[in-house]
């Protein structure tokens, strides 16, 4: 059976505002709603009930090396309070998800390791066991694991694949960490050799640039070793391995009578009236 590996932080973050202003008493419920939507869609689409949801620490090693990592995504100077505001009402939903609703469910396979990313925990998973994986994600740096598993893209809504990949970039997945490490990664305020982008590094990985282009490459190359070690799945702290991961889905059953508690407690009733849908979906017990 297919095992559905979730960047669960991913796919929370497009109900923060899909979802803005879902409440019960007084408690904002929208993430939890639409993440809960989308594990559904996801197990009806590739027919399977087994997840793993893999979460990004709050801590973070990579920071720790780098301290302009991901520095603009938490610059609170640069947000309005209203930002501010709705992060606080996201994140204490992730919380409730990843520590109350997603183990009330059913669900056994809900990691979060400190000093860690999402993405670690998942190249963790794909790389140290056996298994049909599929990467739920919009990171691209997770392309880089295509050669083990392909990856759902929540923005397109479709499956890329190993073969998708070579086609477009014209080079191996494990090469993309190359092209990370020289050009830079602009989400991740990774930076990379000034002029250098993605397009100019696949030519030099396949030998096709001028000679000014690899001397300067070369002449970068404690800053690409740095930026090799924060873009290379898993992170490996002073170097070690992060300890495996291993699932199992063993006893993990899914239960009408919870199912239905956390929809009263929720106030989630259409999911209520598709009652039906979900016991089919999740080979719910009555």
């Amino acid at each position: 059976m297919k095992v559905i590996v979730v960047d669960s932080n991913a796919l929370a973050y497009r109900s923060k505002y899909s979802m803005r202003g879902l409440s019960h008493e007084q408690q904002e419920t929208g993430v939890i709603f639409g993440f809960m939507v989308e594990i559904l869609r996801l197990a009806k689409m590739f027919e399977t009930t087994r997840f793993v949801f893999c979460w990004d620490s709050k801590k973070s090693y990579r920071k720790e090396d780098y301290p302009k990592y991901k520095y603009k995504r938490h610059d609170k100077s640069k947000k309005t309070s209203e930002e501010i505001y709705m992060d606080q009402v996201a994140f204490l939903q992730f919380d409730m998800l990843r520590k109350y609703v997603l183990p009330m469910f059913g669900f056994r396979n809900v990691f979060l390791k400190s000093g860690y990313e999402g993405d670690d925990l998942i190249a963790n998973i794909v790389l140290n066991n056996k298994g049909e994986f599929i990467i739920v994600s919009n990171d691209e740096d997770l392309y880089q694991l295509l050669d083990h598993a392909p990856i759902y893209s929540l923005k397109h809504k479709k499956l890329f694949t190993k073969d998708d990949f070579v086609k477009e970039y014209t080079i191996t997945p494990r090469e993309w960490i190359d092209v990370k490490s020289i050009a830079g990664c602009h989400t991740d305020n990774v930076e990379g050799i000034k002029g250098i982008g993605e397009k100019t590094v696949i030519k030099y990985l396949k030998d096709q640039t001028k000679d000014s282009i690899n001397q300067r490459i070369e002449n970068h190359r404690e800053m690409i070793k740095r930026n090799r070690k924060l873009v290379k799945l898993p992170y490996r702290l002073e170097g070690e391995p992060m300890d495996k991961i291993t699932p199992t889905f063993k006893n993990e059953k899914f239960s009408m009578a919870r199912f239905h508690n956390l929809c009263d407690e929720f106030y989630f009733q259409s999911f209520k009236r598709s009652t039906a849908l979900w016991v089919k979906t999740f080979n719910m017990e009555e």
